[in-house]
């Protein structure tokens, strides 16, 4: 049987992938049977990650707790402003040290017409018990693109630099220059990988 899918995919951690089709689909897909056995709708959906038995989507109003051993109502969680400080959009999502990681472009409420200013962003940590935001990471994260769990750190790719996160300090560690923009991050066997875009 073939299935088509447009957008990217993260397999779950009973083995079934989810796939999240734009704009905003994720589908289930039994991996045994090649047969879709979830979907959920929202009104647009970017990305997703797995862990702690739990897929955390990342939607345009914040991120989508789905249960990955059943077919239940999404729980949302907010990632809107607090305070009246500037309102957080995600761009990227990853899993590791029990954590939730989200790479967010700030934006400022106030602003009633674009093109407005860009504001530097910031790495928001969440604790999947409690489902809310348990840490701040912010280092002048200018147009951050993705995000990877590998190694023990969480890795954020931004305007032309790949930076390292120390779950252990929550605080970013290093800093590598890439010369290039870079259009996405992944880990896995020992490394991390960047795909970066035109040079500067």
């Amino acid at each position: 049987m073939e299935i088509r899918i447009l957008g990217p995919l993260e397999a779950s951690e009973n083995g079934q992938p989810l796939v999240v089709d734009p704009p905003g689909v994720v589908t289930r897909i039994d991996a045994a049977t090649s047969s879709v056995v979830g979907k959920w709708h929202f009104p647009s959906a970017s990305g997703v990650a797995v862990g702690d038995g739990v897929a955390w989507v990342l939607t345009g109003d914040g991120v989508a707790r789905i249960p990955a051993t059943r077919v239940s109502q999404p729980l949302m969680i907010s990632l809107g402003s607090t305070a009246g400080g500037p309102s957080a959009a995600a761009q990227a999502i990853a899993f590791g040290a029990g954590a939730v990681w989200t790479t967010n472009a700030l934006s400022d409420p106030s602003c009633m017409h674009a093109p407005c200013p860009q504001r530097p962003g910031n790495v928001f940590r969440i604790d999947p018990h409690t489902n809310i935001v348990a840490a701040t990471i912010g280092a002048g994260f200018n147009r951050p693109v993705g995000a990877a769990f590998g190694d023990g750190s969480l890795w954020v790719v931004a305007d032309s630099s790949l930076f390292r996160v120390d779950p252990a300090q929550n605080r970013v560690v290093a800093r590598i220059s890439l010369g290039q923009q870079p259009v996405g991050v992944a880990a896995g066997s020992g490394r991390i990988w960047v795909a970066v875009g035109a040079a500067n």
